[in-house]
């Protein structure tokens, strides 16, 4: 075993202990707390590389490092420990990336913040649970991370604790994906009580010989986990107001850590979904919905942030899509020659690879709107404007992630969306063609509504007491970064690409065993290129010439366009205000319902048995008078009852022994 392999623990362990130290001894040092956190993250990305160098050189077999945790005897072993596989692997670059340049981009976003120290804290705590979620072999020791995960998101997007709408937006997304979390945890005592292992293997091994019904339940229950977590509609209500934490944390969030655990639980469970064609049907079409429903009401949205947020709502679902396309083998009889195991792969690929593109670039794209946000003191597209000409580090990388995000070629988004697409016609029936449709539509909103956005708040001139200006190094430096990796990372999915630099492709990384190379479907790349740029001819049509008078939002051109229709996209669907109804009118009066029953059937069966002891105490009082004579007179009386009753008893007893 290779040395990195057994140092594989300490990738998520450095940002444990930066977390206790910064805790326990230097949170009233924060520049120390701030260089703590960042040496440790940066560690941590040194051992990720050298592990994925191992990994890539080593065939891709997977290594095991576990320890007995609980011991239960026999029946069960519960174990925690790290699996190194090649998509941890790829996670761990992913997650250690991301948030290393996220840290040395805080230190100049959070300069001047109070709370400074808590948040470098608490950014060590978020990549410790997701590192540590990435490495689990088995669904407990996932769960456990799960949780972690969600509480981190809690603390961190409620920062400004005593802003409330941020409060509010931090309850509102520990809330939501509980009930998502509700599922996945069912899933894990089923694992416990049918399949008697937590181990991902184990229990792929045994699923094809259970009972329909469990083969059924076990894939929607971790489904329904995933869809809280990756702001599946419609537990996605969560994910936009999210935005009320610092803009770093929403680029961590969003690229590398809470929404995209969902995708990795789906994507580590690939082969065990495969054996549930229905339930993976449902995956697709709910990827596929959940891609054009962000996408639609991102075009009408101002916030530049809220924006960004609907993308990532729109992507995840793409990546959700591809996942499910690989599982439907068995519906409608579709394979196109191919095995269920060759689809649960390509799916696998496809979906993790759009995963590792979309990292980089979406982070790109928050890193770089918390820079215009830092210069304009304003999150609202209007209210900007003429800045490309003041923040040119900051606007050129911001529109390398927009063409990445777009899937213009050679940026990394157009070859991980090909692939998907390429997926979905592989597949045929009337299900992958209506999903490739869906995922052309969601392309063209994508294109618009980011162009939009460029258009509007980079492009015109700069608004009245504004004084736009470039971030420090410490902020521009990780987006020229991002940039670079948004233009590069997608060559590793084509064959060709890959042979001309002499590296393996993303599909031979993630499953030597499988052949299948990353073919260039140039028909399809066309197609969704086209598509991509006649959304920017749309955007570039309606906004490309900005006018000085466009302030506020009831100016934006697509307003007098589309009529009610926007006001519906500028208000969510309306999706928000269906849940509230929900908690307002069910909810609530299941609870009211709830309280009823336990005060009156449950407390009153205990208020019940008081009443009765008290009401017999009270009727045995007179026993209790404290006078000589009256328990003298019970005690006669009692002796007499004995003697009585021995009197009629014995013959009786003696006739029966000499029978």
């Amino acid at each position: 075993m290779s040395t990195y392999y057994e140092l594989a623990w300490l990738i998520p362990a450095l940002p444990l202990f930066s977390f206790i130290i910064t805790v326990l001894f230097t949170r009233n040092y924060k520049t120390l707390t701030a260089w703590i956190a960042c040496a440790a993250v940066i560690a941590s990305f040194y051992l990720s590389v050298r592990v994925m160098l191992d990994m890539y050189n080593g065939a891709g077999t997977a290594q095991t490092l576990t320890i007995e945790w609980i011991p239960l005897g026999k029946a069960l072993e519960v174990t925690i420990g790290v699996y190194l596989d090649p998509l941890s692997v790829m996670m761990l670059i992913v997650v250690t990336t991301v948030s290393m340049l996220v840290h040395i981009y805080s230190l100049g976003y959070m300069a001047h913040e109070d709370g400074k120290a808590r948040f470098f804290s608490f950014l060590s705590l978020f990549t410790f649970s997701m590192l540590g979620l990435v490495l689990s072999d088995n669904v407990l020791q996932m769960f456990i991370f799960w949780e972690l995960v969600g509480l981190c998101s809690y603390l961190l997007i409620g920062y400004y604790y005593d802003k409330k709408s941020a409060a509010d937006a931090a309850k509102k997304a520990f809330s939501v994906t509980r009930a998502g979390d509700l599922g996945f945890f069912m899933a894990v005592v089923i694992a416990w009580g049918y399949f008697g292992t937590f181990n991902f293997a184990e229990i792929q091994q045994q699923y094809g010989q259970t009972a329909e019904w469990l083969a059924r339940a076990f894939p929607f229950l971790i489904f329904f986990g995933a869809m809280g977590k990756s702001g599946q509609f419609p537990l996605h209500i969560w994910l936009p107001d999210a935005m009320e934490g610092p803009t770093p944390v929403s680029a961590l969030i969003h690229a590398a850590t809470m929404v995209v655990a969902g995708i990795f639980l789906v994507a580590r469970a690939v082969m065990i979904f495969a054996g549930s064609p229905d339930t993976m049907l449902f995956v697709a079409y709910i990827g596929g919905f959940t891609a054009i429903f962000a996408a639609t009401i991102a075009v009408a949205q101002h916030d530049i942030k809220r924006i960004l947020a609907f993308s990532t709502l729109s992507q995840l679902g793409y990546m959700m899509m591809a996942l499910g396309i690989g599982g439907m083998v068995g519906v409608d009889n579709f394979s196109h020659g191919h095995s269920g195991t060759d689809l649960a792969l390509m799916g696998q690929t496809a979906g993790t690879f759009h995963l590792f593109t979309h990292a980089f670039f979406k982070a790109l794209l928050f890193l770089g709107s918390g820079s215009v946000i830092h210069a304009m003191h304003t999150n609202n597209i209007w209210e900007m404007g003429g800045v490309k000409s003041k923040m040119k580090i900051t606007v050129w990388t911001f529109l390398i992630g927009t063409l990445a995000l777009a899937g213009i070629p050679p940026f990394a988004g157009f070859w991980s969306k090909d692939e998907i697409l390429a997926l979905a016609m592989e597949v045929g029936s009337i299900h992958g063609y209506v999903l490739f449709g869906v995922g052309l539509t969601a392309a063209f909103f994508t294109a618009f509504y980011m162009f939009r956005l460029c258009f509007v708040a980079f492009w015109g001139e700069v608004p009245e007491k504004k004084h736009p200006h470039e971030s420090p190094v410490s902020m521009t430096l990780p987006l020229v970064l991002l940039g670079i990796l948004s233009v590069i990372a997608g060559l590793i999915g084509n064959a060709d690409m890959a042979n001309a630099l002499g590296i393996k492709t993303y599909a031979a990384f993630l499953n030597p065993s499988w052949e299948h190379e990353g073919v260039f479907h140039i028909s399809i790349a066309a197609i969704s290129a086209g598509v991509a740029l006649l959304g920017i001819l749309v955007a570039y049509v309606m906004y490309a010439k900005r006018s000085p008078e466009w302030t506020t939002e009831m100016h934006d051109p697509l307003r007098s366009k589309l009529g009610q229709l926007y006001v519906h996209l500028e208000n969510k669907w309306y999706i928000d205000e269906v849940w509230r109804w929900i908690v307002n009118q069910i909810l609530f009066r299941v609870s009211a319902a709830c309280a009823w029953f336990d005060r009156n059937i449950v407390d009153g069966s205990v208020d019940l048995v008081a009443f009765i002891t008290t009401r017999i105490g009270i009727l045995m009082q007179p026993a209790q008078s404290g006078r000589l004579q009256s328990y003298i007179l019970i005690v006669m009386l009692g002796l007499f009852i004995i003697l009585a009753t021995l009197y009629v008893a014995i013959p009786e007893i003696l006739v029966a022994m000499y029978r």
